[in-house]
């Protein structure tokens, strides 16, 4: 969670491309209604196609105003990535 209450995550499927042959994944943000009760936004901050990174493993850390996390595909002989998202 960062400092304006925005909650951070991470999925392992979803994303953009063909997810089924490649691996995929998203990271994304949650943000608390205006007021009690309402609706929580969800966005989409980054898609992972398979070579940029896919089945993404971990849920990342912030840090210093950036995102940090892992993927076990995707990079240099699609050995895995670990990835930096600044929002």
């Amino acid at each position: 969670r960062d400092t304006f209450g925005v909650f951070y995550g991470s999925t392992n499927r979803g994303g953009t491309g063909n997810c089924a042959a490649t691996h995929c994944g998203t990271v994304f943000a949650l943000t608390a209604p205006a007021t009690p009760g309402g609706a929580w936004t969800h966005t989409t901050l980054a898609n992972f196609n398979g070579p940029n990174g896919g089945d993404i493993v971990a849920t990342p850390t912030f840090h210093l105003g950036s995102l940090y996390g892992t993927g076990e595909y995707g990079g240099a002989n699609d050995l895995g990535v670990v990835y930096q998202f600044t929002p």
